[in-house]
């Protein structure tokens, strides 16, 4: 154990006086590893969550024309379809 004391002891000797550290205790360093913890598993759920839409998509002979259709840009032209709509738009919200 002191010899990890030294080493912080001489590494303050080395740091500039101007520069500050990121963090001054053990209990905000490791808030900001529990945040950034947060922030990969974010980031990982949406990698999944990506991938699992492009293997349903690919699944789903949906033609690449038609992949960003969405029922707010469907032009209904007839009552048949603007019925449709309208009962079809609660279901998808």
């Amino acid at each position: 154990m002191t010899k990890a004391f030294d080493f912080l002891a001489r590494l303050k000797q080395a740091v500039p006086s101007h520069i500050e550290p990121k963090f001054k205790t053990a209990d905000e360093l490791r808030a900001w590893h529990d945040e950034q913890g947060l922030i990969a598993s974010a980031q990982i759920a949406e990698t999944i969550k990506q991938a699992r839409i492009r293997t349903v998509m690919g699944r789903s002979s949906i033609q690449k024309l038609y992949e960003n259709c969405t029922l707010d840009n469907y032009n209904a032209e007839t009552e048949g379809q603007r019925n449709a709509l309208t009962k079809a738009k609660p279901l998808t919200s």
